[in-house]
């Protein structure tokens, strides 16, 4: 406490250790006590610090001690009947003390000191109880601002007053009064509550407080029943898919069925319309000729996409536009169309910079929407496959915040103290913590009301087969085009390597491609034969297609193209002070 800080011989204040005497305190012994520390001061203040710094003796049955002499006569009176009316109703010792500390500034931390020692010193509250409290007003040069503290002993805290309690007593009784320089009406406004909570069997308010927290964590797990309860409902009712037919050869048609594009196959197989199904999409654009994509010299990751002045008309390409387009996917040529500008060669460019500043997240979103309604309105989904999930993942979220919110309010611990919790809130807690629980499960579970409906696990059953025998050609193949040939015996449709990569993005196998890719280029390196590679992908060396060995070649287009979507990152004396320290016990601490 600097030169006021309160030190000094140990001492007990009654015969016996931790106790108050029974007996009346006579006013005019604590006003001596006061006189005499102010004349000390006064003589030794020359001689230097230390000398001022002892605390003064208490005295047998006085709970009064005004040394900074701020309280009246009648105040230090009825102060000292409430202390002694608490002592003989319960045992317990309440001390309050005036401090003039000689500082300009008291802070949370010097008055929670000086409390914390007072309460040592002074040997306050009975020995394996603890039910001692310290009322301290820690008062500045000025004598009418600084700290109100209350220190509280192990069992006054677990009987009486805990440390939400102790801090509601400060700011709602004591610094409105003390702020407005009524120090009198502070102290008995203080003491008056505490006289009501120190009661045999403990503090009677805590009853309400119990009812509360129990009422908050009724309710919170009772909100959190009923919302995952209705999740459930919805899913009963509407998230079951029909059963998938057995997935073997007797499945396969010689063409995919009408509407099964590329973007649809890896909707089916994900149950869920994400940037692998945009990625999908982009390259069924680019293998037929209706988009180009141009790396970045120095990235590949990042990818122009370029639309032709007309579709490009050589054989591959015209080959892939003999299957008709599909809605979404026309949608997000035109969509590209838009959004791109001119360049001296007749081409339209969207660059990836522009991609990347929200153009691409742009093209993402419409295409999800095109693409859901699309999947519904083919008849393969009981509803869009966008809205029934993105609407429950909305509402577990919006648990999330409903459960942080109640637990800012109800049960985080906002003052300076180390303690998450307010004391006493562990319950309304941990239920407010199991409805944010129950708000993750549901944003987790909210893909599982994606159904399909009968039709559609006909055409996922369809598309799994076909993605089985497409694996088994790329495992058995040592070329792209001999993947090509053994597939058509099965999958006649597939009658080009672009068709091939296309279907082997849609179907979830771009390891599987790169793995025959790496082998072509092998093959074509002891042939001398050119290895195939796309003519729509323009790497960043500037030739078309991939070069080298063809290393991670579709997994890396993929990844380049999927990129398109992802957007560039943006680059007062006041208060409380906490409770602990030394010699046990907590305090609060409030300024005026």
């Amino acid at each position: 406490m600097n030169r006021g800080r309160i030190t000094g011989p140990r001492a007990g204040i009654e015969a016996g250790r931790h106790g108050l005497g029974a007996s009346g305190r006579p006013a005019s012994r604590g006003r001596l006590l006061a006189a005499l520390l102010v004349g000390l001061v006064a003589v030794v203040a020359p001689l230097g610090v230390a000398a001022q710094q002892d605390l003064p003796e208490p005295t047998a049955g006085d709970y009064v001690y005004d040394f900074a002499e701020v309280w009246t006569d009648a105040t230090e009176g009825q102060a000292q009947q409430i202390a002694e009316t608490i002592r003989a109703r319960t045992q317990a010792v309440v001390v309050i003390v005036s401090w003039p500390t000689g500082l300009p500034h008291v802070t949370p931390d010097i008055s929670l000191a000086d409390a914390r020692e007072i309460m040592r010193r002074w040997e306050i509250g009975r020995a394996g109880v603890d039910d001692g409290l310290v009322l301290l007003f820690d008062l500045d040069t000025t004598l009418r601002h600084g700290q109100v503290t209350l220190w509280a002993g192990d069992g006054f805290q677990d009987l009486y007053l805990n440390a939400s309690e102790r801090e509601r007593i400060i700011n709602n009784d004591m610094l409105p009064l003390a702020a407005a320089g009524d120090l009198d009406g502070a102290l008995i406004a203080g003491l008056e509550h505490i006289d009501r909570v120190v009661q045999p069997g403990g503090n009677p308010e805590r009853a309400a407080e119990r009812i509360f927290n129990l009422a908050v964590a009724i309710i919170a797990i009772g909100f959190g029943l009923l919302v995952f309860g209705l999740f459930l409902r919805r899913w009963w009712l509407s998230g079951r898919d029909a059963p998938v037919p057995l997935i073997d050869d007797s499945v396969l048609l010689p063409t995919p069925p009408r509407g099964l594009t590329p973007a649809m196959a890896t909707v089916l197989r994900r149950d869920r319309i994400d940037n692998e199904a945009f990625t999908s999409a982009m390259v069924d654009l680019g293998h037929r000729g209706l988009v180009t994509f141009r790396a970045d010299e120095k990235d590949d990751k990042k990818v122009d996409v370029l639309l032709p002045p007309e579709p490009l008309v050589e054989l591959p390409y015209l080959e892939a536009r003999r299957r008709p387009l599909g809605v979404a996917e026309a949608a997000l040529e035109a969509a590209i169309d838009r959004k791109a500008h001119t360049d001296a060669s007749g081409w339209e460019v969207l660059t990836n910079e522009t991609l990347r500043k929200g153009a691409g997240k742009e093209l993402l979103d419409a295409f999800r929407k095109d693409l859901g309604r699309a999947a519904k309105a083919a008849g393969w989904y009981r509803d869009d496959p966008n809205r029934l999930a993105g609407r429950w993942q909305a509402i577990g979220i919006s648990v999330i915040v409903v459960a942080a919110i109640a637990f800012g309010f109800f049960a985080f611990d906002a003052s300076e103290s180390s303690n998450l919790l307010l004391p006493g809130r562990e319950l309304a807690a941990a239920a407010l913590a199991i409805v944010a629980g129950r708000g993750v499960l549901i944003i987790v579970l909210s893909g599982r009301l994606v159904a399909r409906t009968a039709a559609g696990s006909q055409a996922l059953a369809m598309a799994l087969a076909y993605r089985n025998t497409l694996r088994f050609e790329l495992k058995n193949s040592h070329t792209v085009d001999e993947a090509v040939e053994h597939a058509q015996t099965r999958l006649p449709w597939i009658t080009t390597p672009d068709l091939l990569t296309v279907w082997a993005v849609a179907f979830g196998l771009k390891d599987e491609m790169d793995d025959l890719i790496r082998e072509t280029f092998r093959e074509a390196e002891r042939s001398g034969v050119t290895a195939w590679s796309p003519a729509w992908y323009v790497g960043s060396s500037g030739g078309s297609g991939w070069s080298g060995s063809g290393a991670a070649a579709v997994s890396g287009l993929g990844a380049a193209i999927g990129s398109i979507s992802a957007t560039a990152s943006s680059s007062g004396g006041g208060g409380f002070g906490g409770g602990g320290g030394g010699g046990g016990g907590g305090g609060s601490s409030g300024g005026f």
